[in-house]
C-alpha cells in the first residue's frame, strides 16, 4: 500500500518533485497506472551479478540500509525478474533510457525516476548516505505530510 501511494503522490507533487529536470517531469507526466506492479525491487542490489562498484559489506547497518524503504521501489514482477540483482549502472540506464526518450511506453517506478534525479552522482562513498535521505525524505516529506 505505502508503495503505491507513494507512487500516486510523487506523481500528484510532480511539478515540484521534477521542476528541476524537464526531461523526467516529461516522463512523469507520462506514468501510467497499472495493477500489476506488485514487487519490490531494491535500487541498489542486494547481490550485484555483474560487476559493480556498490556493494553492501555485510554489516548489521548495511543490512539495515539495504532493505530500508528508501532502497526499494515498487515495480511489476516480470521487470523484477529482468532487472533482479542487475548492477546498478543497469538499473540507472534503464531510467536514463526513459529520461532520454529512447525507451517506448511508460517508466514503471516514479519513486526509481526520482532517486536517479535527485541522486544522479551515486558512488560508493556516498551511496549509504543517498539511500538514508531519499527514505527519509519520500517518508517524511512526502507521505507523511499526505495525512
Amino acid at each position: 500500500y505505502w508503495f503505491r501511494r507513494l507512487e500516486y503522490l510523487i506523481w500528484e507533487n510532480r511539478k515540484e518533485l521534477f521542476k528541476q529536470d524537464e526531461h523526467s517531469l516529461a516522463v512523469a507526466d507520462d506514468y501510467i497506472f497499472v495493477s500489476n506492479r506488485r514487487s519490490r525491487e531494491h535500487i541498489i542490489p542486494q547481490t550485484p551479478k555483474s560487476e559493480s562498484n556498490l556493494r553492501w559489506d555485510d554489516s548489521d547497518e548495511d543490512t539495515a540500509i539495504r532493505n530500508s524503504f528508501g532502497n526499494l521501489v515498487l515495480i511489476s514482477s516480470s521487470l523484477n525478474s529482468k532487472l533482479s540483482n542487475e548492477s546498478y549502472d543497469v538499473k540507472k540506464a534503464y531510467v536514463q533510457s526513459y529520461q532520454k526518450r529512447s525507451m517506448g511506453g511508460a517508466i514503471e517506478s516514479l519513486s526509481l525516476l526520482l532517486f536517479h534525479t535527485k541522486f544522479p552522482d551515486l558512488d560508493r562513498d556516498n551511496m549509504r548516505d543517498y539511500i538514508k535521505e531519499y527514505g527519509s525524505f519520500t517518508y517524511n516529506d512526502i507521505l507523511k505530510k499526505s495525512f
